[in-house]
């Protein structure tokens, strides 16, 4: 809904259009003939936390570099090729796959691979597998802290590691991971999706228009920033 009235706005300037804050209520209020669960993500009209002065897990050891120590560049988004990584994981049994996400600080789009299981050196494979088909498109990649990325030093790239329990340091890998749970739901196996279905649902996200990207799709804006 955002992204709607940010591109029926910029199509239609002198028009009046109500503000999505407005558009949620409405929907809530039972005003529209939209349901709040006919939207995939309900946008939560409550005042964000500050999670940023004080990591839960800032005493807990850090896997390798620290996030802290990162270049200003990759703070900015202003230089392409720095990039967040995660695992979703489907149902905590053992030998369950996961699925490798990736996405690009500047331009939010995103890489996705199914693995076989998240054990350390699984992951770490992986990894390499995807630099080395695409060695240009990495200066660098920041990692959740948790013991699946207790080889990623080894990678040929700069890493960093986030603080344990702050997600939101690595902010648009968490949203992608959320988007992603539209087409895979949190408790499904990931047996139950092949690698053509995690590909076409991180395609139908990269198509989807961004308004923090300037209204054009992570798609677009990638192929433009990596020529």
């Amino acid at each position: 809904i955002k992204t709607f009235i940010a591109l029926y706005r910029k199509k239609h300037p002198v028009e009046s259009i109500p503000t999505f804050k407005t558009i949620y209520s409405y929907i809530r209020q039972g005003l529209l003939s939209i349901k709040p669960h006919d939207l995939p993500v309900m946008y939560r009209l409550k005042p964000r936390k500050n999670h940023h002065s004080n990591p839960k897990g800032k005493n807990k050891r850090i896997l390798g570099t620290s996030i802290t120590d990162r270049p200003q560049d990759v703070l900015s988004r202003e230089t392409f090729g720095h990039w967040e990584a995660d695992l979703v994981k489907g149902k905590k049994t053992k030998n369950e796959p996961a699925i490798i996400t990736l996405v690009e600080r500047k331009t939010r789009y995103a890489i996705t691979k199914k693995i076989s299981d998240y054990k350390s050196l699984t992951v770490k494979d992986a990894f390499e597998e995807i630099l080395a088909n695409n060695p240009a498109l990495f200066t660098s990649i920041t990692f959740d802290n948790g013991s699946e990325f207790s080889l990623m030093s080894e990678l040929n790239t700069d890493v960093y590691f986030c603080h344990a329990y702050a997600s939101w340091e690595r902010g648009s890998n968490e949203n992608f991971n959320k988007l992603l749970r539209e087409f895979i739901p949190k408790g499904k196996s990931i047996h139950l999706f092949s690698e053509m279905d995690i590909e076409q649902a991180a395609q139908a996200i990269n198509r989807r228009i961004r308004e923090v990207i300037g209204l054009r799709s992570s798609e677009e804006y990638f192929q433009q920033c990596s020529i």
